[in-house]
């Protein structure tokens, strides 16, 4: 590491060193593990580095995608949605975006994880227009309510809805 590791330590921060390779080696699943986790039980504020914003805004992203339970779909959007170097202006940086992808669901319907046991929580994607979908229902009453579908999606999102056990009450376009 090209950095100050005693001089750091020595004004109170924590450091620890994880090793999360780019081009042309890969991240192996351990590594990518030992950084989700790393970053997981850190302190806050938390400061992530490597010598060209590539591989640390990649763990930040797999981060970010595992905790609140992102498909493939939805971290790419977010990665070019904040212009992430890795999903927007980088030539080299197309094998990291791949293997990041590759490491999440590539489905469209993802469940996300919610502290509420009784919210049911969906998100969907079409790719040809590129509308997430949202399917939120009701634990206890079974009703849902579907933000921003898309008419050619109306049999994904019915059965969607069928296999989740929920009975469609409303239906909103943002």
């Amino acid at each position: 590491p090209h950095f100050l590791k005693s001089t750091l330590e020595a004004a109170g921060c924590q450091v620890e060193c994880h090793l999360f390779p780019g081009p042309p080696s890969m991240p192996s699943p351990e590594q990518a593990d030992a950084i989700v986790k790393a970053i997981d039980r850190l302190p806050r504020p938390l400061m992530l580095q490597c010598n060209t914003g590539l591989r640390v805004g990649v763990a930040l992203l797999l981060w970010l995608a595992k905790s609140r339970g992102y498909s493939a779909e939805s971290a790419a959007q977010l990665g070019n949605d904040v212009s992430l170097k890795s999903f927007t202006n980088c030539m080299r940086c197309g094998p990291m975006r791949e293997w990041l992808l590759a490491q999440l669901p590539q489905h469209n319907a993802v469940p996300v994880p919610s502290s509420l046991d009784e919210l049911i929580f969906h998100q969907l994607f079409d790719e040809e227009t590129w509308t997430f979908t949202y399917v939120l229902g009701c634990g206890e009453t079974r009703e849902a309510i579907l933000i921003d579908p898309v008419l050619e999606q109306m049999d994904r999102d019915l059965d969607v809805l069928a296999e989740l056990g929920l009975n469609l009450k409303y239906v909103v376009n943002t």
